[in-house]
């Protein structure tokens, strides 16, 4: 039975919230963002987070994000206690959402909605009935992880691995200019990581790159030089170079463990023939949920990229969580592309002490699009 009008009170989010909708519980299986990634959503004007009260008691909550510079909302984050499922709460939530949205968003062209096998039924059914598209989908496999038991990433374990490359804001605007590249790697030219679909625009870079965030990048090259400003670049043309010295003769191995970086990691300003030689490029996020630290990689590859560069991938980012240390355990989530193999990430993680599936937990991620013609589109 859905909730009388009167008995439903739909307003803005709130920092004093923050204790009522956490204690609503963990939605996602231990790794749910939204108790990390609050504090922002009610500061960030980027962010429109509701609440649903009845009697003064928050039952549901949801929010919109603006992505592609105001080209695009994704709807996210929505839940409703479990006592008033299924009465239309969700529902009233969305038309408030669109009640105001040509205000706050005037030039927006697309609506986003991500959904997960764990509830994709219902939660597609309605999704198309509005008009959506399923575009892009991509398998999870979430692993139980202890700090104990991970295996110590060290240059005997990255040894023979292609250097992993920690991109900054100007290699990643170049590298959405390239479009040939960019189709090569990104499905429809879309990235889909930890749920949230972005453009690759230049607008987005700062998404990308956070305090709690990083994109890594391995290349099909296997020679290595330094540029002009120190950095340790591939090239095609270079073979046995002799080892790398930065501008003020100290090694790239000794800058590299001076900025907490392993041998063979290596960061700064990307030429362009690195970008264009990628092989594996990871964006990854981690953040403290109700399992621990969550730690999350989405991988994208060329077809026909090595298996040493996942590998490297894989050590790079069980070697990150191992020195941030915030947790005793928690759950490190990989989702990937379909030309990248389950199975392969499965061994690496075996072979670093990840053995441990998280039980009951989502399978695949799917992004739904609608592209609004006009604003009686956009109805929910």
């Amino acid at each position: 039975m859905s909730l009388a009008d009167d008995d439903l009170v739909i307003r803005k989010a709130r920092a004093q919230d923050y204790d009522a909708i956490v204690r609503n519980g963990d939605v996602y299986g231990g790794k749910d963002y939204l108790p990390a990634l609050y504090p922002r959503a009610v500061t960030d004007p980027d962010f429109y987070p509701i609440v649903a009260e009845v009697k003064g008691e928050i039952v549901g909550f949801m929010m919109e994000r603006v992505i592609d510079g105001g080209l695009s909302i994704i709807t996210m984050a929505g839940r409703t206690v479990p006592a008033y499922r299924n009465k239309g709460v969700m529902h009233k939530m969305g038309l408030e959402l669109l009640k105001d949205r040509p205000g706050r968003c005037p030039a927006i062209q697309y609506l986003y909605s991500a959904v997960r096998d764990k509830v994709a039924g219902r939660a597609a059914d309605d999704l198309r009935l509005d008009g959506y598209v399923e575009i892009l989908r991509k398998p999870i496999t979430s692993w139980v992880y202890h700090l104990k038991d991970l295996c110590s990433i060290n240059s005997t374990v990255t040894e023979g691995l292609p250097p992993v490359i920690a991109l900054e804001y100007e290699d990643l605007k170049a590298l959405f200019a390239m479009q040939d590249i960019v189709e090569r790697l990104f499905p429809l030219k879309r990235l889909f990581n930890n749920y949230i679909g972005y453009r690759c625009l230049e607008c987005n870079i700062r998404h990308l790159l956070d305090l709690n965030k990083e994109v890594c990048i391995t290349t099909k090259f296997s020679s290595w030089t330094p540029d002009t400003k120190g950095s340790t670049l591939p090239t095609p043309e270079s073979t046995n170079p002799e080892p790398e010295k930065s501008e003020n003769n100290v090694s790239i191995t000794e800058t590299n463990i001076a900025a907490n970086k392993s041998p063979g990691e290596t960061s700064g300003s990307i030429i362009m023939s690195a970008l264009r030689g990628i092989d594996v490029v990871t964006f990854s996020e981690w953040f403290m949920a109700e399992a621990g630290l969550v730690y999350v990689v989405d991988v994208y590859a060329r077809d026909g990229h090595s298996e040493a560069s996942l590998q490297a991938h894989i050590a790079r980012h069980l070697r990150h969580l191992l020195q941030l240390n915030l947790c005793d355990q928690g759950v490190f989530v990989v989702s990937l592309t379909n030309n990248v193999s389950e199975e392969k990430v499965r061994a690496l993680l075996k072979r670093h002490g990840i053995v441990e599936p998280l039980p009951e937990t989502e399978k695949w991620k799917a992004l739904h699009e609608k592209k609004l013609e006009t604003w009686s589109d956009s109805k929910l």
